[in-house]
């Protein structure tokens, strides 16, 4: 339960007062009032009882927002924490994250695009591409949003189809041969039936030269994404909105490196420094370590489309207007994810022992609530279901060509989760005076998981050698 005030006062952004922009066009966009679902139903950010920084669409073309990520760059307690040389990378919310690298683990953050959750943690990183807006939630948000909403959540809302013919086309050619494209078209097909599609394409070559003969530079993108939508009126109180989000991403292996050090000892032999040596001096294996002036690495494992991440998701959104204040909406969501991805462990010039991580994912969520308003009350109420199922292929092998002639392994962990979730949910607003509203909400849930673990062993010539 909690009490807010709501005496309305001008939000500034003062968080943005230390950027250089162009003052006409871009103040105002950055300064506009954006309407939220934080408390699932339209309200301005004033009103709302909880902490919330939204950024809209315009906002985040003039912040230079690309990735999903980079809406840390300008949320207070929000920044983006990873593992895997950057491979990985979820949100910290208010100082809760999740440490745990293996795709089993949801985050404690959620992340939701189009009122539908994303559980597997790879599914937190994408290109922002034609969005409404981005909402981030601080604080649990487990009454309105359920499971995996400890530290908050952020919701990525895109745009929706319009009876007016719109669209736009951004093209961007930059060094490292990049072209990047985004556009989007929408508008009315018939009576009663509006559309729209968005693309996105990004390519560049590898950022950091590699002077390992033979290899392939570091930091390069190749990727595609397509979003497709229909709506339709269903009569003059319903609306059925069809959408599916496909995307698909070939990045090189991650710039990870280590660092050579040495240590200074006083005469007692305590150790009272550590010292990086200069760009350019050699590993323990005879390496050249990376330069940062010339943004060159020299790194045997290094292969530009060997990290693969695709997505595929369909969403049907179905809203109807009842009448006296109360509305109907189902959210039904289907999603998989795959991801392969791999990792230099030691880093260093020569490659010996490295990490691998394969992964599916495979969701269905559905979820169908009310909400209702009389003078001075305002309440939601809902039920969810969420299956949820995730195998995971990782670990470690040693190159069979290593430089200290090791024996050739792979050691192999195949977990396997599956997650079944019921809940039903309420939440009421009562308006105690002009100023105070009063707030009070539950949800119960009901989940099941089948976990399973195996551990494997294997020689370079395929032979099982695990321990019983």
């Amino acid at each position: 339960m909690k009490v807010i005030n709501r005496n309305h006062s001008a939000i500034l952004l003062s968080s943005l007062a230390g950027l250089t922009m162009p003052a006409a066009a871009q103040t105002s966009a950055l300064l506009e009032e954006v309407v939220i679902t934080a408390q699932k139903r339209e309200q301005s950010m004033q009103d709302v009882g909880v902490a919330v920084t939204a950024f809209s669409g315009k906002q985040l073309e003039a912040l230079g927002f690309k990735d999903s990520t980079d809406i840390s760059l300008m949320t207070p307690g929000v920044h983006v924490s990873g593992a895997l040389g950057g491979q990985l990378q979820t949100f910290t919310i208010r100082g809760v994250a999740q440490s745990d690298f293996i795709e089993i683990a949801e985050s404690p953050n959620a992340v939701y695009i189009d009122d539908a959750y994303v559980g597997f943690m790879s599914g937190a990183r994408f290109a922002m591409f034609d969005l409404d807006r981005v909402e981030v939630l601080k604080g649990p948000q487990g009454t309105l949003f359920g499971r995996n909403a400890t530290g908050g959540l952020v919701h990525y809302l895109s745009q929706r189809p319009t009876s007016e013919t719109e669209g736009y086309i951004d093209l961007t050619y930059g060094s490292y041969d990049q072209l990047r494209v985004e556009a989007a078209l929408g508008g009315a097909l018939s009576d009663g039936v509006r559309g729209r599609i968005a693309v996105y394409s990004n390519q560049y070559d590898g950022v950091k030269e590699n002077d390992f003969r033979g290899r392939d530079d570091e930091g390069n993108d190749d990727s595609q994404a397509f979003r497709g939508q229909l709506e339709f009126d269903l009569g003059e109180s319903t609306t059925l909105l069809l959408k599916a989000d496909i995307g698909r991403s070939e990045v090189s292996t991650s710039p990870y490196y280590s660092v050579t050090t040495y240590t200074e000892t006083d005469s007692s032999g305590t150790i009272i420094d550590t010292i990086e040596q200069p760009a350019g001096t050699p590993d323990f294996f005879g390496g050249v370590t990376e330069d940062p002036e010339r943004r060159s690495v020299t790194q045997d494992f290094s292969k530009d489309d060997l990290n693969t991440y695709d997505s595929d998701a369909f969403t049907a959104i179905l809203t109807m207007d009842l009448g006296k204040g109360t509305t109907l909406t189902s959210v039904t969501d289907y999603r998989e994810y795959e991801k392969e991805t791999y990792f230099d462990n030691e880093g260093q010039s020569y490659s010996m022992l490295n990490f691998f991580s394969q992964a599916e994912n495979e969701q269905l969520s559905q979820e169908i609530r009310l909400n209702g308003s009389t003078d001075g009350m305002r309440w939601t109420s809902g039920l969810y279901y969420l299956d949820y199922e995730t195998n995971v292929d990782t670990g470690t092998f040693v190159d069979e060509f290593n430089v200290l002639g090791l024996p050739a392994t792979w050691m192999q962990n195949t977990p396997d989760l599956e997650t079944t979730s019921l809940s039903i949910f309420g939440q009421l607003e009562m308006d105690l005076s002009e100023q105070l509203t009063f707030i009070a909400g539950a949800r119960v849930i009901d989940e099941e998981k089948d976990y399973s673990h195996s551990v494997t062993w294997y020689d370079y010539n395929g032979n099982n050698n695990s321990p019983g």
